[in-house]
């Protein structure tokens, strides 16, 4: 055994032993991870010859593998967020921005998936390359020097997309590069004691996210000037204090369905359940929509099954009615509007409201409203559910101009009656099953 394994065994003792306070289990469950990595290093004795003819695991194995992984994770899972939050907090004070950095990786299957790390380079490291400076953070320092940037990977674990021993993840580009047969190891599990991503690839993908970051702190450009609604105090003061009161209430008490429902989701694909996208709210303001994945992973490119039609009608939608990518389960909880819920923590952040405009993407905006109405649209925040998701949804849409003229309707008469209005609209269209989009 490595010294990692030997960690982990101790690890998997303490953390067991001061959450359970029984020696026995802690022994077994200790127990239980040594004989998992024993047997690990006897499959691993096996000539080359034997890994080149078996392309896949048996089903059996394979999942008694993730199984053992997601125990194994899940108890180490305290501790993970423990240094989670002592990295965030020490990092925030040095260095503001994004903790976790997805590198995209192709896993079991050929599904893509990102690999999280803990960031260990400054936001301005690139600006401040100087003679004497060092790019890294002084907690990026500490976690290289440990190892522990990789910690995150946990949640990779925990989320299906990995086990704790099995062959590295390629990058999207060498799995493009690869041949049929050289890509049939890949559709096994990748592992967490693999070995290392080259240091020069982590060092270009995290300076390119980085990047990345830092222009989507930049708000969406365009003109001001346009006249808008003026919106009375009482009425902001009204709709703010309904937000923060509707969100918390809610996430506490929908949270065991977000969980069970994010769960149903990995365990159907071994995938992320959880789905991030850039929007663009008040003011041009660009944050990260939050919803449960509905959509299916195994294509590395997720167009690539779609007709000439269906591309046509995406990219001018930018949505289908019948899209191919959604899954049965994602079907399930788009017409329930279950993949929504975590937009309550947007709300409860404040880049959101219940009741606005819906969210757009940058490009969805530029390319169907005019200036003017682009300062109109974006004088409000955004909402889980709006005029046009309450009284036409799938009926209205950008080709025939229906839909900017419901969300223009929206900005140009918003009142504490109408959303009112909307609001209990919505809840009727969703309790019927169809759904508020």
């Amino acid at each position: 055994m490595n010294p990692a394994e030997i960690t982990a065994v101790f690890m998997v003792y303490l953390v067991s032993f001061f959450i359970l306070r029984d020696t026995g289990t802690a022994v077994l469950l200790s127990g239980s991870v040594l004989i998992f990595f024993s047997l690990n290093h006897s499959e691993n004795t096996t000539t080359d010859k034997e890994e080149d003819t078996q392309s896949t695991t048996s089903p059996k194995h394979d999942t008694g593998v993730h199984l053992c992984s997601r125990l194994i994770s899940l108890i180490l899972l305290p501790v993970f967020l423990v240094l989670w939050f002592l990295v965030f907090v020490f990092t925030a004070l040095e260095s503001p921005g994004r903790v976790l950095v997805p590198h995209l990786r192709v896993g079991r299957n050929a599904v893509f998936f990102h690999q999280y790390r803990f960031r260990v380079f400054r936001m301005d490291a690139k600006e401040s390359e100087v003679p004497g400076k060092s790019p890294y953070t002084v907690t990026g320092r500490i976690l290289k020097s440990m190892h522990l940037d990789d910690a995150p990977m946990l949640l990779n674990i925990l989320f299906g997309e990995m086990v704790f021993f099995g062959k590295s993840a390629p990058t999207l580009e060498e799995y493009r590069r690869m041949s049929q047969s050289e890509r049939n190891p890949v559709y096994a599990t990748p592992g967490f004691f693999s070995g290392r991503d080259p240091e020069d690839l982590l060092e270009t993908e995290e300076y390119e996210f980085i990047a990345q970051q830092l222009n989507y702190r930049k708000p969406m450009d365009y003109d001001h000037s346009p006249e808008t609604k003026k919106d009375p105090v009482f009425y902001l003061v009204i709709k703010r204090l309904f937000d923060l009161v509707l969100s918390p209430v809610c996430i506490v008490l929908l949270s065991p369905v977000m969980l069970v429902v994010a769960a149903a989701v990995s365990l159907s694909d071994n995938g992320n359940p959880f789905y991030t996208q850039w929007r663009i709210g008040r003011g041009g303001k660009q944050f990260r929509l939050y919803k449960i994945r509905s959509m299916r992973m195994d294509e590395v490119d997720p167009y690539a099954f779609m007709t000439p039609e269906q591309m046509e009608e995406y990219r001018r939608e930018f949505k289908l009615e019948d899209d191919p990518r959604v899954t049965p389960i994602g079907s399930f909880i788009r017409k329930t509007s279950l993949d929504e819920l975590p937009q309550l923590f947007n709300i409860f952040f404040g880049d959101m409201s219940v009741v606005g405009p819906r969210p757009l993407l940058d490009i969805e905006i530029k390319e169907n409203y005019t200036g003017e109405q682009i300062a109109r649209l974006l004088s409000t925040r955004p909402g889980l559910t709006g005029y046009w998701q309450a009284y036409a949804r799938n009926n209205a849409t950008y080709e025939s101009g229906e839909r900017q003229e419901m969300e223009m309707y929206y900005v140009d008469h918003r009142s504490f009656l109408l959303d009112v209005k909307i609001f209990f609209k919505t809840f009727i269209r969703v309790i019927s099953g169809e759904g508020a989009r």
